[in-house]
């Protein structure tokens, strides 16, 4: 395994899963993979934009303070845009993987 992907709601439960995600990273030598797809508003009313939407500064934080407990195992976090519903698991494996650094 090279990477162990994480994708979170940032709610409590989420928690145990991030302890067994971590568990598999650790064991197997790979990088942590913690996602997040965020609800912006691609093309808020009465307004077209060229650019994807840009995330806050807070928004990115909340993402960042979700972390392995161990700080030796490779962490990467990504936030992702777009209905949370109707993104997979491996819509944004895929992504991820082919997303360069």
């Amino acid at each position: 395994m090279k990477k162990v992907l994480f994708a979170t709601d940032y709610l409590e439960f989420s928690a145990n899963t991030l302890t067994y995600a971590t568990s598999l990273a650790c064991n197997s030598g790979a990088t942590l993979l913690v996602t997040h797809v965020s609800e912006l508003e691609q093309c808020p009313v009465g307004e077209l934009f060229d650019e994807d939407p840009q995330p806050s500064e807070s928004e990115i934080a909340k993402l960042r303070a979700i972390a392995p407990h161990a700080p030796r195992i490779p962490c990467e976090h990504r936030l992702l845009h777009g209905n949370p519903a109707r993104e997979s698991l491996l819509k944004i494996a895929d992504r991820m993987i082919q997303e360069p650094k």
